[in-house]
């Protein structure tokens, strides 16, 4: 799917930049953050809104499940978790904040574009109110036009 916008949310800046260049290389453009306030500043639409957000979550860090909450708050982006944990009730848990796919890392890149193209696909066909023309942007919902 190439000229979607993906939000990576890593603390990890070695994982982000191996993530980014892969994603990259397939047609993506890709945002990548290290901070939570950052991220929200992409979905809420103050920064350039992505089409969908790959968020690495902490094992065990409750910042991690706010920040789930917190993106929901300010919008229905589609949402990937990735974590090491992979504990049943974790996994559930972190469905109940409204996300779209949990994945058990390691995770070959290749499967997890096929799960991003997978959602994006869904995606597109429920969100038409963004419409794309070279460089400009128009959302019809957000009432607003971005350049590049």
């Amino acid at each position: 799917m190439p000229e979607s916008r993906l939000l990576i949310l890593n603390k990890n800046e070695s994982e982000i930049q191996n993530m980014a260049e892969y994603f990259g290389d397939s047609g993506y453009s890709v945002i990548s953050c290290t901070e939570y306030s950052e991220a929200l500043d992409y979905v809420s639409g103050k920064k350039h809104r992505p089409d969908l957000v790959i968020f690495e979550m902490d094992i065990l860090n409750r910042d991690s499940y706010e920040m789930m909450d917190r993106i929901r708050h300010h919008s229905d982006v589609p949402m990937i978790v990735i974590s090491r944990d992979s504990r049943l009730d974790s996994q559930l848990y972190a469905y109940s904040k409204k996300i779209d796919d949990y994945i058990v890392k390691p995770i070959p890149f290749p499967l997890l574009e096929a799960h991003v193209e997978a959602i994006l696909r869904r995606s597109d066909d429920r969100i038409l109110s963004v419409e794309r023309a070279g460089a400009l942007s128009v959302d019809y919902e957000g009432r607003k036009i971005y350049l590049n």
